[in-house]
């Protein structure tokens, strides 16, 4: 009957890992989001627990009032085979309903082409309020890219974006993300492209964003590991430096770039 919590936190229980008690956890928790009264707002799953998709969206129609969801997976450890494009659906569809979602995190999390669809449409609502959308480790590929980027193309109010360690999108799906941001109406301050794959001509492209838009002040590039060699890492430096013409406090392999 508590209605005072804000935030809750579920997991990482692996290490004595039980589902069915993952399952009972969740299914506890009903009453309690049902009469959270538009109070409970913050939601953190880790591990395991997030492998259990259905219930979570059941969990979500339960309320309305989030306004961030973060979901820590782990893609290679799920001891449940499950339908991940169908639940991941359901999961989107649920987080839609929250008209006041201001974050979603997801990491470590496969999530298939339908639920970028849904995603990119909540990015195209001129009502969405969403600022942070965090999307690293999703086994994200190039035709999810193209369909993200769509929505990123008609979005006005995303401020923090983070794609890394999706190693997957090719050329097309990174230039197609970095020329809608560029034609967004949206004033992004922060780009994290931690452990993608950079090559010359994503370096470019990154590069043509960054010369036309004025609101990104920090850019994230760390932890580079997919290069294949260090020319392009110089390459990317050179392009950023050249072309931006913007003053770089910091500029190293293992690095954030602070943009001013």
């Amino acid at each position: 009957k508590n209605t005072s919590i804000r935030k809750i936190v579920l997991g990482d229980f692996e290490y004595f890992y039980d589902e069915d008690v993952d399952c009972q956890i969740l299914e506890h928790l009903m009453p309690f989001f049902r009469a959270g009264q538009g109070r409970f707002e913050h939601l953190e799953i880790w591990g395991q627990m997030t492998a259990h998709r259905s219930v979570l969206a059941t969990a979500l129609r339960e309320f309305d009032s989030l306004k961030v969801f973060v979901a820590h997976g782990n893609n290679y450890r799920c001891h449940r085979r499950v339908s991940y494009r169908d639940e991941a659906r359901g999961l989107m569809k649920a987080l839609v309903g929250h008209h006041d979602l201001n974050q979603i995190v997801l990491k470590g999390i496969k999530i298939g082409r339908e639920f970028y669809a849904s995603l990119a449409n909540l990015l195209r609502d001129p009502k969405s309020r969403l600022a942070v959308l965090h999307l690293e480790q999703n086994d994200m590929r190039g035709e999810d890219a193209t369909t993200l980027a769509s929505g990123l193309a008609k979005n006005t109010s995303l401020k923090s974006l983070s794609i890394g360690f999706n190693p997957h999108i090719h050329i097309a799906g990174w230039r197609c993300i970095f020329s809608k941001l560029q034609a967004s109406k949206c004033m992004l301050e922060e780009l994290n492209l931690n452990g993608i794959l950079f090559s010359p001509g994503i370096a470019r492209s990154l590069s043509a964003l960054l010369t036309n838009t004025n609101s990104i002040r920090m850019l994230g590039l760390s932890r580079m590991k997919y290069v294949q060699d260090t020319s392009t890492v110089v390459l990317v430096g050179s392009w950023i430096c050249t072309h931006v013409g913007i003053f770089l406090r910091e500029y190293q392999y293992d690095s954030h770039i602070k943009l001013f």
